[in-house]
This record gives structure tokens, sequence and C-alpha cells, in this order.
């Protein structure tokens, strides 16, 4: 396999990165006065005392309602989790969740304040250029061009992930880069990314499942099951050192009855870039099926990605700061399978002629 074409992956990334900041500034230039600033609660919200003594009341306002102000209150003391349970709505859920917090502590480790919410940016556009570079090194590493990289940094998700500081975009591009590392045969290393892909939003083993739906052999089992246990880990020590917590928000609703909320909702006038962001993704996710085919090493996790939307509610679906992050590892996966018709071909004559971790299919 060929070695990664780094000038150009640096390049068509940072060339992504610029249009992407330029549009997350318009957008924060518009939206400051009716949202509030990069990380920001609502008046009656818990935390909203926390918020006020140490970022000022433009952290409070009523437009606040989104999953931001949850990571910057982890990363306050990352390593004292009872310090922020009594603020979060769902503990296990969030503390779930942990990495982009660790990151930011890591950039900013004495409590809170500005500078804590400026090393969540830091992370949040790090994660832009991560996700441009493994994009574009899983196009290439499929025998297609590097270009993909552009896309990540300006897809809508990208953006608003960025406005509300949250790891949406750091998890699929940590998924990105174990995919890529696990095709170009560096096993260990894509185990330990898988997991911090998982540790940073769980729903990326629904990703790769469909890497092992394709593969069917060892590595790809593998790549579920050493995130997955870490995850499982994870958990359990999550439960020993808080001991009850609340564990899941409930994102599921019986097939297409969120979906048919979801439209109702943008048909009233309602957030209208949620629907402009779903439809977009469940287009090129349909046609990347067509023209491809399920046999592309990333055709099930297209088929996945589209399936989940049908199960998943209005508050996912409807608003487009919700709707747009739901979509990114299905914008991403149609991408790249769209960039690389021959796929198929190069995983094939990559792959040595008896590999002992194939299953039996």
């Amino acid at each position: 396999m060929s070695r990664l074409p780094w000038r150009s992956l640096f390049g068509w990334t940072v060339l992504g990165l610029a249009i992407g900041l330029g549009l997350f500034f318009f957008n924060y230039q518009g939206s400051v006065d009716s949202l509030g600033p990069l990380v920001v609660t609502t008046p009656g919200d818990v935390s909203a005392p926390v918020f006020r003594s140490e970022l000022g009341p433009s952290a409070v306002n009523a437009g606040g309602q989104h999953d931001g102000h949850y990571f910057y209150l982890m990363a306050r003391a990352p390593m004292h989790l009872d310090a922020s349970a009594p603020y979060l709505d769902f503990t296990g859920y969030r503390w779930g969740r942990p990495v982009m917090a660790w990151l930011a502590w890591g950039l900013h480790p004495t409590g809170g304040g500005w500078g804590l919410v400026w090393a969540l940016f830091i992370v949040g556009v790090g994660s832009l250029v991560l996700g441009g570079l493994g994009l574009g090194a899983l196009s290439v590493t499929f025998g297609g061009r590097p270009w993909p990289a552009v896309l990540f940094p300006v897809f809508l998700g990208s953006i608003l992930s960025l406005r509300i500081s949250v790891p949406d975009p750091l998890a699929i591009a940590l998924a990105v880069w174990a995919i890529v590392l696990l095709y170009r045969r560096h096993l260990l290393p894509a185990l330990v990314v898988g997991a911090l892909a998982v540790l940073t939003k769980e729903t990326m083993l629904l990703v790769f499942a469909g890497i092992l739906l394709s593969r069917r052999d060892r590595d790809g089992a593998l790549l579920v099951v050493v995130p997955g246990l870490a995850y499982a880990a994870w958990r359990t020590w999550l439960r020993i050192v808080l001991g009850e917590f609340s564990g899941t928000a409930d994102n599921l609703k019986p097939p297409f009855a969120g979906l048919a909320d979801a439209v109702r909702w943008w048909f009233a006038g309602n957030e209208p870039l949620a629907f402009v962001a779903l439809g977009l993704a469940v287009i090129l996710g349909v046609v990347a099926l067509v023209k491809r085919g399920i046999g592309h090493p990333l055709g099930y996790v297209v088929a996945l990605q589209l399936a989940v939307l049908v199960v998943l509610n209005i508050q996912v679906l409807g608003p487009e700061r919700n709707a747009s992050r739901a979509v990114l590892p299905l914008m991403a996966a149609a991408v790249v399978m769209l960039a690389t018709p021959t796929a198929g071909r190069v995983v094939a004559t990559s792959r040595p002629a008896e590999d002992p971790g194939v299953l039996a299919s």
C-alpha cells in the first residue's frame, strides 16, 4: 500500500479549516446574542451559579440549551468525577464520554474560567484538523485522492460542534484514523485509537460494526471487541467511583416515529438547516450505496448509519445543532465511498493471500 501524501493531506486540510473557521465565525457573530458564547447554560440549570461565577452573566442565556456546558463542567476537574456529578443530567452518559474533557484539562489544568473555554475550542479546532487528515488518508488508503480532507472541517455538523463545544468531530476523527490504521495493518495503534474514539462517543462502535461486517475477519472483530471492552470497563469504574448514577439519555423511538415528528417540526418553519443537513446526508448515503455497492469497504458503515436514523427521536433529528452532528459519520463515510470507486480492488490486493484472521462466513 502506497505511503500517505502528507503534503497534499495537510494542504487540503488547511484549506478546509480556513473555510470552516470562516463559516464558524459567521455563524458565531449571528448567533451569540441569541445562543450565548462558546460555552453557555440556561438560567434555570442547576449549574447556572457556577457559570455566572466563573464566566460572567453572558454564559447564562435562555438559548443555551445544548450539551457543551457539560463538557466544561467535566473538564474543570476530570480526575475528581464527583465534582461535576451534581451538575450533570445523566451522570453515566456524560462521563461515559470523557476524552474531550481530558484533553481540555490537559491544556488548562487549573480549573474553570475562560482559559478552559478556549482550551475546549482548541481541542475542537484540532479535531477538525485530525478529521480532515483522516478523511483524506482514508480516501488515499482506498485508492482515491486526498481531496476529501477539505470537506471534514466544512461539514455543518463540524462547524456547529465547534460552535457549542461538543466532541462529535473528535470522535469521528479518531474513528476514521482507527480505520486507516487497521487497513494499513497497524493493528495495535488502530485498537488504541479506536478505544479513544469510543470513549469520546460510544456510538462509534456502530461505525466499527460496519467495518466488521465488511471485513469479516479477526482484525475487524478486534476493532469492535477491544474498544467495546474499554468502554465497558470505564463504565464499570464509573459505577464503582460514583455509586448510583443516572445511566443514559433515551434517544430512540419506534421506526420512523421520530423522523415523522421531525418533519412536522421542520415544515412548521422550525430550524430548516436540520432538514437540509439530514436530507443531504441521506442523499449522499443512498447515492454512495447505489454507485459503489454494499461491497465497498465502507458500504456497511453507510448502511448502518442510514438505518439508525429511522429510530432516532425528534430531540436528535429536529434541532439543527443535533441533526447536523447525528449525520456526521454518514457524511464522512459516504464522501469517501464516492471518492474511491476502486476501493474493493485496492483492499483485496493489499491483503495477504492467506490471512489467518479471516472468519468463516
